[in-house]
């Protein structure tokens, strides 16, 4: 899947089914259902826009229940992890895992759905990050990613919505919405597990978001309900 700074997930159909979310942080208690609902659906790929940590134990945790499923995980840490707990935990985990891990750090591009995608890691300028140990990327830090893609045509997934100075295409899937602007292709989605968080001008129950993907960019089709009797996808929140 992984060929120096690329990654490629082929298939035999133009549009494919993605779960992506930000991680639970310390939120631990539902990581292993939710990643069963997960399974359930049917899911292609799994997107984790940060949030899986500050501790060594929590990485593990988030990305050995993840693991599960047994398909490809994409990792953009964000501005919330601590980047020696991340580490550590990738290599705690076992060899298979870890050949499914995409690390969005060293891995620049994501060839899906017929689109390519940036993989942004990191807060914008540092903005964010919990501390001087999390990840941040100043506008030198996007060349080769920029230089790797066709920015007029590709999608962007990232931890925080980047601005327009940044040059990196403001349509795709985030964790933090922002801009003045935001493009009507740009999709936010929300914690894995835990309490429900504040987006936009009120609390939404926390999930994966399943997404299909082709090459029109991606389609929302709705929350992975992992805490009722029925594990359904319910249609996204107007």
């Amino acid at each position: 899947m992984v060929e120096g700074r690329r990654a490629a997930l082929r298939a035999d159909r133009p549009v494919l089914r993605v779960a992506a979310f930000r991680g639970a942080d310390d939120e631990l208690d539902e990581l292993t259902l939710a990643a069963s609902a997960i399974d359930e659906e049917g899911v292609d790929l799994l997107v984790v826009l940060g949030g899986v940590g500050r501790k060594k134990n929590e990485v593990v945790a988030h990305l050995e229940a993840l693991s599960r499923t047994k398909k490809p995980i994409v990792l953009v840490p964000g501005g919330d992890e601590s980047l020696e707990a991340l580490d550590d935990g990738i290599g705690a985990l076992d060899r298979e895992t870890r050949a499914r891990l995409v690390d969005g750090r060293s891995t620049y591009v994501l060839e899906l759905g017929g689109l390519e995608w940036v993989l942004v890691p990191g807060a914008p300028a540092g903005r964010y990050a919990h501390s001087d140990e999390a990840c941040g990327y100043d506008l030198d830090d996007l060349d080769a990613r920029l230089r790797a893609v066709d920015a007029a045509s590709a999608f962007t997934f990232a931890w925080a919505e980047p601005t327009a100075e940044t040059g990196l295409p403001t349509r795709g899937v985030f964790a933090f919405p922002g801009g003045d602007a935001p493009d009507p292709r740009r999709v936010v989605v929300g914690p894995l597990a835990g309490p429900p968080h504040f987006l936009g001008e009120g609390y939404r129950e926390s999930g994966p978001t399943l997404l299909e993907i082709g090459p029109e960019g991606p389609v929302v089709r709705g929350l992975i309900d992992f805490r009722g009797e029925a594990r359904v996808v319910r249609p996204p929140a107007p």
